[in-house]
């Protein structure tokens, strides 16, 4: 029975390392990186530091799942990216696309400041709506700009927690761990 599900979790392996990376490289290979945009894959990258059974699970997931165009994960980088170095907590950014039926949001919650000899240059938190055909997902992120000089912050519980992705001069980390 052991053999039966490792061939089994082998095939869902060759099936999904088949189809996931594509988006995520071509999203890459065109800076439309946006950890929301790109949610599905990051997050199933980043489960394989955890788990085996988790990431496989979560490689299925989102090998399965309706994802933004390349063009649409290029909007919410923009206003991702307009959103970081130009908007004020509260303030929020949006982008649709009628012919996709899909539209993103970027609201910026708060900016911690940071002490010392930073000044200004903290992280900030902020969320991001993803809707497509009319199925809304809202993620939370903290964004930490690269001068603060590092990739693992410290979750709610004491252990260092990597970042899911640096690009545009920030480091992005899921939120869910700094409840």
């Amino acid at each position: 029975m052991n053999i039966f599900k490792l061939i089994i979790v082998f095939f869902i392996f060759l099936l999904v390392s088949a189809c996931a990376p594509r988006s995520l490289s071509l999203a890459q290979k065109n800076a439309c990186m946006a950890p929301s945009a790109n949610f599905k894959a990051l997050d199933a990258i980043h489960s394989t530091k955890i788990h085996a059974i988790l990431w496989a699970k979560k490689f299925a997931k989102q090998s399965v799942s309706k994802e933004l165009s390349l063009s649409d994960k290029c909007r919410q980088t923009q206003i991702l990216i307009k959103a970081l170095y130009g908007l004020r907590d509260g303030e929020s950014a949006t982008w649709e696309n009628l012919k996709n039926n899909t539209s993103g949001k970027i609201k910026i919650l708060n900016t911690i400041v940071q002490t010392g000899i930073w000044g200004y240059g903290g992280c900030r938190d902020y969320l991001s709506y993803i809707k497509i055909d009319d199925k809304l997902e809202t993620f939370k992120f903290r964004a930490c700009p690269k001068e603060l000089g590092t990739f693992e912050l410290v979750d709610s519980a004491g252990f260092p927690i990597p970042g899911h992705l640096y690009f545009a001069g920030w480091y992005f980390y899921d939120y869910r761990f700094f409840k």
